[in-house]
């Protein structure tokens, strides 16, 4: 007999808290996809909404250990962001110890640089090989004190041919947000023309 969905509408969700509901669904994965990528991303995510400092350090360690000792898009990005988070003294620990090994920590993390320096460093690596890691990139610069500006204009710059994972069209519409976020509306446009001339029968653009 098939189960019943006794909340099809979510209304019952909606009255829960989000945060205690995230955790749940975070740990769950914990325990049944350990090494999906996926599932220390979101365990961070939910450890920075918590105050969870040491867990949302521990998930991206974890993280790149899913990805075979490199990064991906979204560790990296969360990196740098933690990473500023933390020398600007916005994740308070409880004690000065706790807080000198999430600082040696999050140094191993980056490889023992700057953020800003780590950025550029992954740049130069990451720069051509997808969408993605343009976008995380370009993020990441304006985290670490660059202009939104010229990172939107750069993914633009770079157009939707010449790197992996670049042609499709989910990616290309994510892509807009992001270029939208940094730079404005004009940029968002222009990133659209190559889009529509990329694929010119999809109607997201």
């Amino acid at each position: 007999m098939a189960a019943v969905d006794e909340d099809p509408d979510g209304l019952v969700l909606l009255n829960k808290d989000a945060v205690v509901e995230a955790t749940r669904y975070a740990n769950s994965l914990k325990l049944h996809a350990p090494n999906d990528i996926n599932t220390w991303v979101l365990n961070f995510d939910v450890a920075m909404k918590r105050g969870k400092w040491m867990l949302g350090l521990q998930a991206l360690y974890k993280g790149v250990n899913c990805s075979g000792g490199s990064s991906s898009p979204d560790v990296f990005e969360r990196t740098v962001r933690f990473a500023q988070m933390l020398a600007k003294g916005a994740c308070p620990f409880e004690t000065e110890l706790l807080r000198g090994v999430a600082v040696e920590l999050c140094d191993t993390l980056l490889s023992g640089v700057s953020a800003a320096d780590f950025v550029r460093k992954t740049k130069g690596e990451k720069a051509g090989e997808s969408l993605a890691w343009r976008c995380a990139l370009a993020r990441s610069a304006v985290v670490v004190g660059g202009d939104g500006a010229a990172a939107a204009k750069e993914i633009v710059d770079g157009g939707v041919d010449g790197v992996r994972g670049g042609h499709k069209v989910v990616v290309c519409v994510e892509v807009a947000s992001c270029v939208k976020e940094l730079g404005g509306e004009a940029l968002e446009s222009a990133w659209k023309v190559l889009c529509r001339a990329k694929f010119p029968r999809a109607t997201v653009f």
